[in-house]
């Protein structure tokens, strides 16, 4: 039975919000997965010198530079 009762009505907006939340936390669950099982540029090209409290103070090599891509503003006569 429909009720009058207006605490008893959900509007469409609160509808529309519920889902969109519902939506961006599987989307953010579903990257989150596809980060940890694929290895990224960085990991793959770069090894640890020296480990420091956070990965933006560590300090990293090339693992081989001649088959690491370097950005094209670096390159001289193209």
């Amino acid at each position: 039975m429909y009720s009058h009762n207006i605490k008893d009505r959900i509007t469409i907006f609160d509808q529309i919000q519920y889902n969109k939340s519902i939506h961006n936390k599987r989307v953010k669950r579903n990257f989150e997965k596809h980060i940890q099982k694929s290895k990224s540029y960085f990991t793959e090209n770069f090894s640890l010198i020296s480990q420091r409290k956070s990965k933006q103070e560590s300090i990293y090599k090339l693992r081989n530079r001649n088959d690491c891509r370097k950005p094209s503003r670096f390159l001289i006569g193209k």
